[in-house]
């Protein structure tokens, strides 16, 4: 082969190899900026699961968003809402404190580190933060701060 032909591809990598570097570079620069939300199932959403009103336990739906999505596809980031979603998680309410019992259904899970029924579970420390906020606000609410600490924990990871 034409040693300058050579030459020239290797110029060609070189250059395409720094592109791709200066790209995720600042791909990396806009990080997420998430809100969370714990707020009662809309009806329709509690119906399908059969949860009887007088049994105490109530239909909660965990919502995550992305406040800076354009700002992140701007830099070449994701070209969906990549990670946004919401899980659904039962609440009893008959105990005297809040507890979550189960989730139900499909989605985007938040709170990962373990499967109920197996010890140790890592994101219990998630879980009764949410209880304490649902005692204080059943009506639901802004619990960012919370998921992101999870998240963030050796315990989200």
């Amino acid at each position: 082969m034409n040693p300058r032909i050579v030459e020239m591809e290797a110029e060609i990598k070189r250059l395409k190899d720094e592109d791709a570097a200066a790209a995720k570079v600042l791909r990396e620069s806009v990080k997420p900026e998430w809100k969370f939300t714990f707020t009662p199932a809309p009806p329709q959403e509690a119906n399908w699961d059969s949860v009887r009103p007088q049994s105490g336990v109530r239909c909660y739906v965990l919502h995550g968003e992305i406040l800076n999505h354009e700002a992140i596809k701007a830099v070449g980031g994701w070209k969906d809402r990549s990670g946004e979603g919401s899980y659904t998680y039962m609440v009893n309410f008959a105990t005297p404190y809040p507890t979550i019992v189960a989730g139900v259904g499909g989605g985007v899970i938040y709170i990962s580190g373990g499967a109920w029924g197996r010890e140790p579970i890592k994101a219990e420390p998630a879980f009764m933060a949410l209880e304490r906020f649902l005692f204080d606000h059943p009506e639901g609410g802004d619990v960012t701060e919370i998921i992101n600490a999870h998240r963030n924990s050796d315990q989200g990871k």
